[in-house]
């Protein structure tokens, strides 16, 4: 795994644009991305991912209703060579990002499907 990687609480570089109080219980910056269509959606996360991911796929997985994910959304990126990565989304705008084989292998859930109610 890159050190980039590693780092999982950098700032988003495009969500980070997004002006989103820290007091607020909602997260704008996941609405941004839900009212947006999807090549902007996968663009923007890619900007989030960095390690010259062109967004393909983007896909959400859903937010976080309680506990440390609360308010926190979930979305999985397909770049365009193939890798994949999930986006956490969160609602002071910025973003942790995992690969998806990370994810799974520390049985953390699974990219591209939606949370279970």
């Amino acid at each position: 795994m890159s050190t980039s990687r590693a780092n999982m609480g950098r700032a988003a570089v495009a969500l980070g644009l997004i002006p989103v109080s820290a007091a607020s219980a909602a997260n704008r910056a996941n609405d941004y991305l839900l009212s947006v269509d999807p090549p902007t959606q996968a663009t923007t996360l890619a900007g989030s991912v960095g390690e010259n991911c062109k967004g393909k796929t983007a896909f959400y997985m859903g937010i976080g209703k309680s506990g440390f994910s609360k308010d926190k959304a979930f979305w999985s990126l397909r770049c365009a060579d193939g890798r994949e990565f999930m986006v956490q989304v969160n609602p002071d705008g910025t973003s942790n990002v995992m690969e998806c084989a990370v994810l799974k292998a520390v049985n953390a859930g699974t990219c591209f499907e939606k949370f279970k109610n």
